[in-house]
């Protein structure tokens, strides 16, 4: 019954098994707040593992309850992280001894990939827009650098 299957959930739950839990609670159907509590189930499941460093199967379950707790705010901010890593590799590809566009253009397309999952957190997108100014300015110069070379 349903009642028994909330019971068996409440139960898993208290003894961190997360993801039985969820499944047993998914059996309960519409029996009290049994879909509330899978989302639950689904944080905390996806919380641990984050802390765990098991970030994909955590953004996994996180993504499964979106918009539940600070799920979104923990997505945004592991994101955000990356992009902000990808964003200071773009910067730093500009100051190597050995500049090749492809290096640039790399590390441009990582930085906009990982700022663009941010989904607007933070300063993410003053950083696309900063990231696309200066891959603009790179390609500019380096398409008057071959101009002058050519005609020199």
């Amino acid at each position: 019954t349903q009642k028994s299957h909330y019971n068996t959930a409440s139960i898993a739950l208290n003894n961190s098994n997360y993801l039985s839990a969820a499944e047993q609670f998914l059996k309960a159907g519409d029996y009290k707040d049994a879909s509330t509590m899978v989302l639950e189930c689904y944080y905390l499941y996806g919380k641990n593992q984050m802390e765990l460093n098991y970030v994909t199967e955590g953004l996994e379950y996180l993504s499964k309850c979106r918009g539940y707790k600070d799920t979104d705010e923990i997505i945004q901010s592991y994101y955000y992280e990356k992009a902000v890593d990808a964003f200071e590799k773009l910067i730093a590809s500009f100051s190597q001894e050995t500049l090749f566009t492809r290096d640039v253009d790399e590390a441009h397309k990582d930085a906009i990939e990982k700022l663009t999952l941010c989904e607007s957190y933070k300063d993410s997108d003053n950083l696309i827009t900063i990231a696309n100014n200066l891959h603009t300015a790179w390609s500019e110069m380096t398409l008057l650098a071959v101009f002058f070379c050519f005609f020199n």
